[in-house]
């Protein structure tokens, strides 16, 4: 893996992390694209309903459904979310607010997992390229998606996953 690689994952996790379409299966695809499987981690605007302790706990529940290749933990907890009633723009900020606990934990496990790969064998500077890129995209695409999400229904992201998938079905045959 080179310096390169780093950038490109790095934004490609921060481009789709955020959104609600699944940001692991990007990083897998873009690695396997570069030549590397190195990287792989074992309506309306306006619902009416606010986020209550009850409905927080119900959303966080469905993030877990992120543990299943494939699925987004941002789709998983913004649907849940707008079945519930959540505004679009709440749920939005809500789901936003549920990554940073998930990401810390996950990134930490994942340091952890591989202290020896990245820390003994000096491929800390890959790390840091990945993260520094990782949020700056991730910056960019936040601002832009609370945006549209204000205005816009998030169907169009279920419909890129589907004609995503089926791409994919038909590239890697």
């Amino acid at each position: 893996m080179t310096i390169f690689h780093a950038l490109v994952l790095g934004i490609v996790e921060g481009i789709t992390e955020f959104l609600p379409i699944s940001s692991t299966a990007h990083l897998i695809i873009a690695s396997r694209l570069m030549g590397l499987i190195f990287f792989e981690r074992n309506s309306s605007v306006d619902g009416g309903g606010e986020v209550t302790p009850k409905k927080s706990f119900l959303v966080g529940f469905a993030q877990t459904l992120a543990f299943i290749p494939g699925v987004s933990r941002s789709a998983a907890t913004i649907i849940a979310g707008r079945a519930m009633g959540i505004s679009r723009k709440d749920i939005v900020d809500f789901s936003f607010l549920l990554a940073i606990p998930t990401m810390f934990a996950a990134t930490g496990y994942d340091l952890f997992k591989n202290k020896e790969a990245i820390f003994v064998s000096g491929h800390l500077d890959l790390l840091m390229v990945g993260l520094v890129f990782a949020f700056l995209s991730s910056f960019i695409v936040i601002h832009w998606f609370l945006k549209f999400a204000q205005t816009n229904k998030l169907t169009v992201f279920g419909w890129y996953r589907i004609i995503f998938g089926l791409a994919l079905l038909i590239f890697f045959r």
